[in-house]
């Protein structure tokens, strides 16, 4: 049942986003256009700022607090609008403008792939990645208990720190595999290991002119702001679905109705803050972006309003899950970790 509950949302999701009103999908595009340039300004002026500021600590901090901010925005903005072929129909499009904007070292097609199965088994374990990709987290009630469990709200930030280096191992994994696990797709190796090296290609090509110039000083900053990047664009993303008031429906126990199953599971935070909106993606709306992947942010703020006053909702007792600020949204994530990581009290 549980299989056939994501196929179909699955194809539900797809439709979303290469189907639609052809004036949603030209906004759409050009609102993603517009990030894009915007945050590859943000990025390649954090790299130069990084070069000239050698040898001047303050502004070498200032530099790599200002790439920082790109690089978690690159990765909640630029890789998310790629993944969901918001720049062009064209998949190696999508890919080359990532990596020619922000040059991070993502697999944008891989990344993809595996973000549409998240968008199709929303919060499902084992089904979502995320739920059930490591022993050391428990991020699922449905997920086993461990008893190294109870501190995971400690060192999970940690392993937000450390996601590009976990996602290169996924796409290692993937191009050894050929497969996703707990997934039923499967991909001709040949076509994906070439694709995954014209994308490394890309970002050495972009960045190589920074590293000879700037040398050590351009790697270090790129390791430091990397790692601080990662962890914000992890926090912010993990509070979506790792969250007080968020409903988890177990294997077989799906709800019929996709819309509120995606709804109960997913929350937001911000939502009346255009600024903020702005610097995550969209990401303020996460269950609104669910629904309409393709959507602008003026056009996910409609939504979430509309899904705060839906009748059907309100008849399956479900209403939006949504925090005030991240600061309230951080805490209600570390609150339901900290719970999970108590045996018998998920």
């Amino acid at each position: 049942m549980m299989a056939v509950a994501a196929l179909r949302a699955r194809h539900l999701v797809l439709l979303s986003i290469r189907r639609g009103p052809k004036q949603s999908i030209n906004a759409a595009r050009s609102e993603a256009k517009r990030d894009l340039l915007a945050i590859g300004v943000i990025f390649h002026s954090g790299l130069l700022a990084c070069v000239a500021s050698r040898g001047y600590p303050i502004f070498e901090l200032l530099a790599i607090s200002w790439l920082t901010a790109a690089i978690a925005m690159s990765a909640t903005t630029v890789l998310h609008h790629a993944g969901h072929g918001r720049f062009s129909r064209k998949a190696w499009l999508n890919a080359a403008l990532t990596h020619l904007a922000t040059p991070v070292g993502y697999h944008v097609q891989f990344w993809g792939l595996k973000h549409r199965i998240h968008h199709a088994v929303t919060a499902s374990y084992p089904s979502d990645g995320y739920t059930s990709a490591s022993l050391l987290l428990r991020l699922h009630p449905a997920a086993p208990y461990r008893s190294w469990h109870k501190y995971q709200a400690y060192y999970i930030w940690f392993g937000y720190s450390i996601y590009w280096l976990v996602d290169q191992l996924a796409q290692v994994r993937f191009l050894l595999t050929g497969s996703i696990p707990y997934s039923d797709r499967t991909c001709i190796l040949r076509r994906w290991l070439l694709g995954w090296f014209y994308e490394k290609m890309a970002t050495l090509t972009v960045l190589l002119p920074y590293i000879l110039v700037g040398g050590r000083t351009i790697l270090v900053a790129l390791l430091v702001s990397g790692i601080a990047g990662s962890l914000i664009a992890g926090a912010i993303v993990g509070v979506g679905h790792i969250n007080e008031g968020l409903e988890y429906p177990s294997t077989g126990q799906e709800m019929k109705n996709w819309q509120a199953r995606v709804v109960a599971a997913t929350a937001s935070f911000s939502v009346d803050s255009h600024l903020v909106g702005w610097l995550t993606g969209g990401m303020t709306m996460h269950a609104a972006h669910h629904l309409k992947p393709i959507a602008t942010r003026r056009e996910l703020r409609q939504l979430h309003e509309d899904l705060r006053c839906d009748k059907t909702l309100s008849t399956l007792g479900v209403k939006p899950v949504e925090f005030a600020t991240l600061g309230s949204a951080l805490r209600g994530h570390v609150r339901v970790l900290k719970l999970w990581g108590r045996c018998g009290n998920a």
